[in-house]
């Protein structure tokens, strides 16, 4: 398996679509696990640019979480530098650039906050859905959640549709996975 990570970093293995090595931006989503005997988690979306050596954090909780969300994302400011260099990562990505990182700055970005404590998910998936349209993340907002959710569940109808209409097979999916049965989606950080 580190086989292949490092394949696809290095622009080798292109199973996912796009390597990293042609990227200048990295989009990807977190999940802080729940606490010692809680039963809720939380998820929150970050971007990761190589020119700038930045990790800009949407999180739609905004100070509720900030602590516990920063703490984690200080471990990959530090972690994803020493694994690119690794891979010598600046050798094959032209935003990277050779001079070595130490560790990537972190920028909490100006976003909506959600209303309540179960839709961390819903704004995740909106300001990853915006940015890649490089919509301004303003332009959403909690009046908007049901209708976001509604067009989600529409479109996962459509493919599964398309999926039993072509015939088109999932792979199975690798195990190790993290989540267990008895995690809600809820945020513990409301009162």
């Amino acid at each position: 398996m580190n086989e292949k990570v490092d394949n696809y970093v290095k622009g080798l293995d292109l199973s996912c679509g796009i390597s990293w090595a042609s990227a200048r931006k990295v989009f990807f989503s977190f999940r802080l696990k729940p606490r010692t005997g809680q039963r809720s988690t939380h998820y929150f979306f970050e971007i990761l640019d190589f020119k700038d050596k930045t990790i800009y954090v949407y999180d739609s909780m905004g100070s509720v979480t900030y602590d516990r969300a920063l703490e984690h994302v200080k471990n990959y400011a530090r972690l994803i530098p020493h694994c690119l260099k690794c891979l010598d990562f600046g050798a094959h990505n032209k935003f990277y650039g050779k001079r070595p990182v130490e560790k990537f700055q972190i920028k909490w970005m100006e976003k909506p906050l959600q209303g309540n404590n179960v839709d961390c998910g819903i704004f995740a998936l909106k300001f990853i859905n915006m940015r890649l349209k490089k919509e301004d993340v303003f332009n959403f907002d909690q009046s908007q959640a049901l209708t976001f959710r509604r067009e989600l569940a529409a479109n996962l109808w459509a493919h599964g549709k398309w999926k039993q209409d072509s015939g088109y097979e999932t792979p199975k999916e690798q195990q190790g996975h993290d989540y267990g049965d008895f995690e809600e989606t809820l945020c513990e950080f409301f009162d």
